[in-house]
Formats: structure tokens, sequence, C-alpha cells
């Protein structure tokens, strides 16, 4: 799967098992269509882990990385919605990237998508 702009926002994550299905109607209904209707948000994907940890990754492309720092998208991510708080508060092992999209190349647009994880000691 070819990514569509210059820049992601990333975000890995578990889900309680009592947020699991308001988690699939929030992210469907609202969350997914709010973040692509901001100006430079081009596409909002949900994939589910096949094996490992977390389960989730959800995959927003933008046009470039600084539609992640402009003032339409923090709009939107310092004023969440009552049913985002409600939601959110379910989310578990959380790690979110800001991520610039160096070569992306890819026939048609594939369901599967393979990321890695991995820790990296502190710059002191």
């Amino acid at each position: 799967m070819s990514l569509a702009g210059g820049g992601a926002v990333a975000i890995w994550h578990d889900i309680a098992p009592e947020g699991r299905a308001e988690f699939y109607a929030w992210h469907g209904e609202q969350h997914i269509p709010e973040r692509a209707g901001v100006s430079g948000f081009l596409r909002g994907r949900r994939y589910v882990a096949v094996q490992g940890a977390p389960e989730f990754i959800n995959l927003y492309e933008t046009a470039s990385t600084a539609v992640s720092s402009g003032a339409d998208y923090l709009q939107r991510l310092n004023q969440p919605t009552p049913r985002a708080i409600a939601t959110v508060k379910h989310f578990r092992d959380v790690a979110r990237s800001l991520c610039e999209v160096a070569f992306a190349h890819c026939e048609g647009e594939g369901g599967l998508i393979a990321t890695f994880r991995y820790a990296v000691a502190a710059v002191r």
C-alpha cells in the first residue's frame, strides 16, 4: 500500500474489554471522519494485529508533516468531544508518532501493514 502523502500520524494501542464496542463505534462514526475533515489529512485507517501487541494501529495519512502542527488539527486535538473523552479512557499501552514519509511505492491499496516498534535508549 502506498501512503497518500508526505506525513502520517500513527497511534498504536490496546483497548480495555469494556470499551471495545464504543471504540469501534466512535472510531468509525466520529473520529476518522473528523480527522479526515482536517485540512491536509488525506485518509484514516484502523488496522488490527494479526499477532503481537498492541492490538491496534490507527494510521492517518497527511499531505505533509506540517499538518500535525497546523491550527485546524491542534484545535480538534486540544478540544476533544465528550464521546472521544469517554472512549479514549479505555486505551492502553498507547504510543503515538508523527512521521515523515521517506518512501512509498506500491500498486493498489492493500489491507495489510507491517510496523516495527523498538525501544531506544534516551540520549543524555
